[in-house]
């Protein structure tokens, strides 16, 4: 049995059928799962699309957790959610992140919370908002105590999600973690995803980090899926991925392997903005190109110097250090602006 909390299922409660069939194969495949996640009120970002089963699929939750010994677990977003749930006998949740941005909607769903609860996470809102993410919590643990709270990181929406649907930004979950230690904190992959591709180092990854299990989708046929198929794991996915997770996670990171792994992230972030600030001054380098200006300002880099080194300041940064990445970038954008009017030059010949 791995060493960790598994959570697995379809993003959405599609039918009775298909929730059977991909419990029976989870089932089959030898995976222990702690609950059996299935959304069935899916909060989508515009109107017109798949938005879930509904009370429905409740009825079909109850049976198969009756037949299967298996506990649901699904996702609330309001007070009649929470009723309807433990009416059925559903009396695990989680909270998504679009409702965790709302002090408002978490405060109404804490105190809609009964003894009948099990366990209820709240994920990460979609904004990476860590004193957001700690109220919400906070919220809960005030309606049912610590132990039936805990937290799920799905990733960030972020202007620039460098190559995933939600940006990871590991230092928030981290922190976060530090802050509650004894709330058990879960990584899902597939929405910090998107996609099933990157799934396997996303997940190992976060038992590397010591964080305290996974919540994946699953589904029987992901290419039938009504949401999100292209991030849905099949039965015998998930059984690989579990199987190579669990060998090669025979320790756990040590601290200074923690903050290289946070390093490694920041990095990977500033060189992605170095490149788009450098595409920027490409841009710039067109237009006094065809206003016949020169690549260096004296005035522009003046007013640099004079912002950013006042901001270090402010971040008790020294100056010098700020001072000398700015003028290895400013160098660099001379230079792609000079390249050009070199080719405008070459061009108009």
């Amino acid at each position: 049995m791995q060493p960790y909390t598994l959570i697995a299922g379809p993003c959405s409660a599609e039918s009775f059928q298909q929730l059977s069939n991909t419990i029976q194969k989870i089932v089959a495949e030898g995976i222990k799962l702690q609950y059996f996640r299935a959304g069935i009120w899916k909060p989508r970002t515009r109107p017109g699309t798949f938005e879930g089963i509904g009370e429905k699929a409740l009825e079909w939750m109850s049976s198969l957790q009756k037949e299967y010994h298996i506990r649901f677990i699904t996702e609330v977003a309001s007070p009649e959610h929470v009723e309807k749930c433990l009416q059925y006998g559903i009396n695990t949740f989680w909270i998504g992140a679009r409702t965790a941005v709302s002090p408002f909607a978490v405060q109404e769903i804490s105190e809609s919370l009964t003894d009948e609860v099990n366990m209820i996470y709240l994920k990460n809102p979609v904004s990476p908002d860590l004193s957001l993410w700690i109220g919400g919590l906070e919220r809960l643990m005030q309606a049912v105590g610590e132990r039936k709270v805990g937290a799920v990181h799905r990733g960030f929406s972020l202007g620039d999600n460098k190559g995933y649907r939600n940006a990871p930004k590991w230092e928030i979950p981290i922190e976060l973690k530090s802050c509650f230690p004894d709330v058990p904190l879960l990584v899902d992959p597939s929405h910090i995803c998107g996609n099933t591709n990157n799934i396997p180092k996303i997940a190992q990854k976060a038992i590397d980090l010591g964080f305290d299990g996974l919540m994946l989708e699953v589904h029987i046929n992901p290419r039938e899926a009504l949401s999100d198929k292209e991030q849905q794991l099949t039965p015998e996915e998930l059984h690989n991925l579990i199987r190579k997770i669990e060998k090669k996670s025979s320790r756990k990171l040590s601290d200074i392997e923690l903050y290289r792994n946070m390093i490694d992230e920041i990095d990977e972030e500033l060189i992605r903005l170095i490149k788009k600030r450098l595409d920027i001054v490409e841009k710039i380098g067109e237009v006094k190109m065809q206003h016949n200006l020169s690549a260096f300002q004296i005035e522009r880099w003046k007013e640099i110097i004079s912002t950013r080194t006042s901001l270090a300041e402010h971040l008790a940064l020294e100056n010098h250090v700020v001072r000398e990445f700015l003028q290895f970038i400013h160098k660099h954008s001379i230079h792609v602006q000079s390249k050009v009017f070199d080719n405008k030059l070459k061009n108009s010949e």
